[in-house]
């Protein structure tokens, strides 16, 4: 189904036309999207928090860039199930200076965040 409007132009002896057409898919192509309901993925432990240390005592700020670094670990949804991301971020210019992305949540996934903030940063003791 299609429309047309017409319309005289002001200027001259001229006319502009807009056509507007909307097809309609077939109603075997239509398919209801809904949200997932959140799922709880990770558990915290209270304890084992109460027992590591603060080792940057809550200070997030550094006066030369490579002397201190934070980092966090995230998941991601996709629609092959999840991924999770490491990052280490350096507390003097609060960028990301190494990353690394796997399919598990294992050591190994930190120590490759770690390898690629040393070969991509300078990192002072």
């Amino acid at each position: 189904m299609s429309w047309t409007f017409t319309a005289p132009c002001s200027r001259s002896q001229c006319s502009a036309a807009v056509i507007i057409f909307r097809p309609s898919p077939p109603a075997a192509l239509l398919v209801a999207c809904q949200p997932r309901p959140f799922r709880i993925t990770t558990q915290a432990d209270a304890a084992a928090a109460a027992t590591m240390p603060d080792l940057i005592k809550r200070d997030f700020t550094a006066d030369r860039p490579g002397v201190k670094f934070v980092g966090d670990i995230t998941y991601i949804h996709t629609w092959q199930g999840f991924i999770y991301l490491a990052t280490v971020i350096d507390c003097y210019s609060k960028k990301v200076v190494g990353w690394s992305i796997a399919d598990h949540m294992r050591t190994e996934l930190v120590a490759d965040a770690l390898r690629n903030a040393d070969a991509t940063s300078s990192v002072r003791m």
